[in-house]
């Protein structure tokens, strides 16, 4: 399933913005680096239709709301994160979720931090 481009280019910045580029020391890459908005575009094709809607329609509440933020994205999905409206919160550990499967599942995410790599025998 493809996104429409302003909502490809809405959760790449709603992505990015949970983990940016460079921004935590052994996280080099960020979410967009990391092709988080292909995971996401992809595994919209195997969910069912209401859960389908139910992430575009995510995606478009923050986008929607990180443009009139002043803070942007972050500040955006900082302040949902805190809402008393518990829906609005979900939101945010739904797209928190999505952002955590797809950024490590990129193979040079993987291999930097070491997941891949065999357990070592304890001495």
């Amino acid at each position: 399933m493809r996104l429409w481009a302003w909502e490809r280019r809405r959760a790449a910045e709603i992505f990015d913005g949970m983990l940016p580029p460079g921004a935590n020391g052994r996280f080099f890459l960020g979410a967009r680096e990391a092709g988080v908005v292909e995971f996401f575009e992809a595994h919209l094709g195997f969910m069912p239709a209401r859960t389908r809607w139910a992430m575009r329609a995510a995606v478009d509440v923050v986008g929607a709301y990180a443009s009139v933020h002043r803070d942007g994205a972050r500040g955006a999905l900082q302040a949902l994160a805190r809402s008393p409206i518990y829906a609005m919160r979900e939101v945010v550990t739904l797209l928190k979720q999505v952002v955590c499967m797809g950024y490590f599942s990129d193979l040079r995410v993987r291999d930097e931090l070491g997941l891949d790599r065999p357990l070592e025998r304890p001495a």
